[in-house]
């Protein structure tokens, strides 16, 4: 099967549910839902249908969303030791047949396989980076399940930020925002 038909077929067993209700209304006057630089924050359909995303009103994950990433091939020197990985560390979700290779990220909202035919990016190409909650208790997994940190945690403005080699060589990077309650580095 062609990586197209096997991502096809993965999208489809994501059960999605595409909101077509024609009752969308506009709640930035009682939800003003904005970001830490003032920007508003809002789900959008591929029809442009904007809308605020409250506690109250979820959007279903979903990698069908309008000019989103939302299919990855990762290259991997082992697929099942790249899918126990992933799993382990970040909690993806990995097809029941890991040779396949297979996963949905922690959000929902991205898809993909990891491909033994492709050169591992090692240092060079994009470099996703993964948001956590908590950049500590990642690495510290990360080095247990196969994978070494190759840049520790730093500051970048209002965030942490490191980067990690998985088992198979790539670099990935990890972030997250610095809690108000933390302690500044020195």
């Amino acid at each position: 099967m062609s990586h197209v038909g096997r991502w096809t077929q993965l999208s489809m067993r994501l059960e999605v549910r595409l909101s077509s209700s024609p009752a969308r209304q506009d709640l930035s006057d009682r939800f003003p839902a904005q970001n830490r630089y003032g920007h508003a924050v809002a789900n959008c359909d591929v029809a442009w249908d904007c809308q605020i995303v409250t506690n109250q009103e979820q959007m279903a994950p979903s990698p069908f969303r309008d000019r989103a990433v939302s299919y990855l091939e990762v290259p991997a020197t082992d697929i099942v030791e790249s899918s126990t990985f992933y799993r382990q560390v970040f909690g993806w979700a990995v097809s029941s047949d890991a040779e396949q290779g297979s996963f949905t990220d922690g959000s929902g909202h991205v898809i993909g396989h990891w491909r033994s035919d492709l050169e591992v990016a090692g240092d060079q190409g994009i470099r996703p980076y993964i948001y956590v909650s908590n950049l500590g208790q990642v690495l510290n997994e990360v080095a247990a399940h196969g994978g070494t940190v190759v840049q520790p945690r730093y500051t970048e403005g209002d965030l942490w930020v490191a980067r990690f080699s998985d088992p198979a060589g790539n670099i990935i990077g990890v972030w997250q925002q610095i809690p108000s309650s933390a302690e500044p580095d020195n």
